[in-house]
């Protein structure tokens, strides 16, 4: 992007006035990207002032040999759990669920939309565009 703002200052205005729903990725490799997931979380709801938003939480590269698995997946389903989100694992090596993440999102969206779950009635652009931070 060509802005003089820093990145987390464009990410927050993006979450606060833009983003319908978030895709939470780690790698299920690497604990430091999981332990990560939780502040990013909190900074969409706190941008967005709610107390839920569309979301879903995914590990990446799950086709690891389980001696390279740092997050178990126990873990990453139960704090799904917590936050009310879905969890799915994927691989983009072996091409197991990747779609799947997009729909999932969508239909939380849909899901979340129709309930007008802490929707603000203020809000009714809705993004045809995709962005990924």
């Amino acid at each position: 992007l060509d802005s003089e703002e820093p990145p987390t200052v464009w990410r927050r205005n993006y979450l606060r006035d833009e983003a319908d729903a978030v895709m939470l990725f780690f790698s299920v490799a690497k604990w430091s990207t999981f332990c990560a997931v939780p502040r990013f979380f909190e900074e969409v709801l706190s941008a967005r002032k709610y107390k839920w938003f569309p979301a879903v939480l995914v590990g990446t590269m799950s086709d690891v040999e389980e001696s390279n698995r740092q997050v178990p997946k126990k873990l990453a389903e139960a704090t799904a759990r917590a936050w009310g989100i879905p969890y799915i694992e994927t691989s983009a090596r072996n091409d197991r669920d990747v779609s799947e993440v997009y729909f999932t999102v969508v239909r939380v969206f849909w899901s979340w939309r129709a309930s007008k779950f802490d929707f603000p009635e203020h809000h009714h652009h809705y993004s045809k565009k995709c962005f990924v931070m």
